[in-house]
């Protein structure tokens, strides 16, 4: 979200709705062709294109959300305080219940 390469010798600085933010993670699902980045206060965004990016409200709140990983038909964010969140379209997100975060607790692979 800092930059993109037309040729790869030259790059393009991009403006990253992020702000100050670190950036933690990106996935990409085609079949809703959404790119989806998380990172730190919380903070997730969504692409068509990877270089047009508008941020959206996660169900993190202020929250760090540390990865987000795509199998093709689920998104599925992890963060901090064993938070873990699912969305079918990187749009609208639904934490999951306590029971089942323990299972992601130790992040993406």
């Amino acid at each position: 979200m800092t930059g993109k390469q037309h040729d790869y010798r030259d790059w393009e600085t991009l403006l990253s709705p992020f702000g100050s933010s670190s950036v933690f993670g990106f996935a990409y699902m085609a079949s809703v062709n959404r790119y989806v980045a998380v990172g730190a206060s919380g903070k997730l965004a969504t692409s068509s294109d990877a270089l047009t990016w508008t941020l959206r409200t996660s169900s993190f709140g202020t929250t760090a959300i540390n990865d987000v990983y795509s199998n093709g038909t689920v998104f599925v964010a992890v963060g901090d305080l064993g938070k873990v969140a699912t969305s079918s379209n990187g749009l609208t997100w639904g934490q999951l219940p306590a029971q089942l975060r323990r299972r992601y607790s130790g992040g993406l692979s």
